[in-house]
C-alpha cells in the first residue's frame, strides 16, 4: 500500500474526530488498520477516538502499541 492510498482514509477519520463522532471514527480506523496498519498516524488518530469517548484504558494501550511498532513518533507520545 502507498502512503498515496492511507491519506483519503487518515482525512476521513480526521474530519469524524472534528465533528465529534469518534465512535463512528473508530470504525474507520478498525478498516484502514485492516489495510494500511503499517501508518503509525492511524494508530495516533484511533487513540486520540478512544480518548474522545472517555476510554484512557483503550487510548493508551493504542498509543503503546503504534510507540512499540514504530517508535516514539511526537503524536503517539502526546
Amino acid at each position: 500500500a502507498s502512503v498515496s492510498d492511507v491519506l483519503p482514509l487518515l482525512q476521513t477519520a480526521e474530519a469524524l474526530l472534528n465533528a465529534k463522532q469518534p465512535a463512528q471514527a473508530l470504525v474507520a480506523l478498525d478498516q484502514a488498520l485492516e489495510a494500511h496498519g503499517e501508518d503509525w498516524r492511524l494508530w495516533h488518530l484511533k487513540s486520540a477516538a478512544h480518548r474522545a469517548l472517555g476510554d484512557l484504558t483503550s487510548a493508551v494501550a493504542t498509543a503503546e502499541e503504534g510507540i512499540a511498532r514504530y517508535g516514539p513518533q511526537p503524536h503517539l507520545v502526546d
